[in-house]
């Protein structure tokens, strides 16, 4: 008699139950070098962040004006894309990182002031043509990203690292 009845003479069969295909993926990520990791990780919520970003600035200038050009739907666009494409990078960041190996509560600080760095070179380089009817867009522009970014880093360390 056979003991055990996964033991049989004849051909592997195939599974009829069905395979998570995400977990395979989650063990094929986790296997992969740490710096090779943190560059993926960058580059995908590097590209998440920009699509949202994108939706963010056509959404932030569809509710400021009905996107009739007045001239200031650039510079709210562009906070919305800065400001949503924080909120995305940062959440998506820190959730990669999480995924392949336990992280610190820096790493959310980490992706939010790597996000600072555009909106900042963008206001350093549009410095020239601002004047005061623009500083108030450039301002409301600046709390929204700080708003946000902060908002993803309470929102990292809330889920992500007091599940530990």
């Amino acid at each position: 008699m056979i003991a055990e009845t996964r033991w049989c003479l004849g051909l592997p069969s195939a599974s009829l139950t069905p395979v998570n295909s995400s977990t395979k993926f989650v063990d094929r990520y986790r296997r992969i070098p740490n710096s090779l990791a943190f560059v993926t990780a960058a580059i995908a919520s590097f590209v998440l962040a920009v699509v949202s970003g994108f939706l963010g600035g056509i959404a932030a200038t569809y509710l400021y004006d009905r996107a009739n050009s007045k001239g200031d739907d650039f510079a709210v666009g562009l906070g919305g894309l800065f400001a949503v494409g924080t909120f995305t990078f940062v959440i998506v960041f820190t959730w990669l990182q999480k995924t392949h190996h336990p992280v610190s509560s820096s790493t959310s600080l980490f992706a939010f002031y790597a996000c600072l760095i555009l909106p900042v070179a963008a206001t350093v380089l549009f410095a020239e043509d601002m004047d005061d009817y623009y500083l108030f867009f450039v301002l409301g522009d600046w709390l929204a990203i700080l708003l946000l970014g902060l908002l993803s880093v309470f929102v990292c360390r809330r889920w992500w690292q007091q599940a530990n």
